[in-house]
């Protein structure tokens, strides 16, 4: 009865994760604005639009001394990307960003049993922000 339950409860867990589009695990590092504190790091979870080619995600971010909110806006063109990081409720000027993405979708057959990934890495100067997910696989 237990092995019946796990494998429904698998089942509808599958259903559910393939049919809403994959959860982007994100680090955002920045210099403090006290040089002598070194860097602010930031990360979490967001959902995101992308198709392969645009990216539109928002970011909320939090520590004890700073909680900002980034809307990014990315165009990945092959395996380099642009973004402009704007930081909402504030009048900072926006930013721009430059990197590279990578993707990888193994066969149903690979060790990975067709479980892939996307990687998302922009850089602005000093500043530095890391997208990834995790892909299920494709039937």
């Amino acid at each position: 009865m237990k092995a019946l339950l796990f494998a429904a409860l698998s089942f509808a867990f599958c259903s559910v994760a393939e049919a809403a589009e994959p959860v982007w695990h994100w680090i955002w590092v920045v210099p403090a604005a006290d040089p002598q504190k070194g860097w602010s790091v930031f990360e979490g979870d967001t959902q995101a639009r992308f198709d392969g080619t645009k990216l539109d995600l928002t970011i909320s971010a939090t520590s004890r001394d700073w909680s900002p909110e980034l809307h990014v806006e990315g165009r990945v063109t092959g395996r380099n990307v642009r973004a402009t990081i704007t930081r909402t409720s504030t009048d900072a000027s926006p930013e721009r960003y430059v990197g590279g993405y990578s993707s990888f979708r193994p066969k149903l057959t690979d060790a990975a049993q067709g479980w892939g990934e996307d990687r998302i890495t922009l850089r602005n100067g000093a500043s530095f922000l890391g997208l990834y997910r995790q892909v299920p696989p494709t039937p």
